[in-house]
């Protein structure tokens, strides 16, 4: 479960449901773009797939997964991200 402290802190700054955009950096792999893509959408309770780009840094190892969608809750939101951090070979998420 997402901590409540983090939630409330969302709740207070933020109106929800509000478009968000997250970012996952992490190994340039097929996996790593579908899983994060995964766990957005499990997080944010989406019935479709979100839209996603990805860039690739210049030496091909390494990829930043961006993806905009619509948090319900802060709650949903700080339960995305906790998911997020959890990815396998997430190295940086914002």
């Amino acid at each position: 479960m997402a901590d409540s402290q983090f939630a409330k802190t969302l709740d207070e700054h933020h109106h929800f449901p509000e478009m968000v955009t997250m970012k996952a950096i992490g190994p340039n792999t097929p996996d790593f773009v579908a899983a994060v893509t995964r766990a957005i959408q499990a997080g944010l309770h989406l019935k479709f797939e979100p839209r996603t780009r990805t860039r690739v840094t210049p030496n091909q190892k390494h990829i930043a997964v961006t993806i905009e969608a619509i948090a319900g809750t802060a709650s949903d939101l700080a339960e995305t991200y906790e998911r997020l951090c959890k990815v396998e070979g997430a190295i940086m998420v914002l």
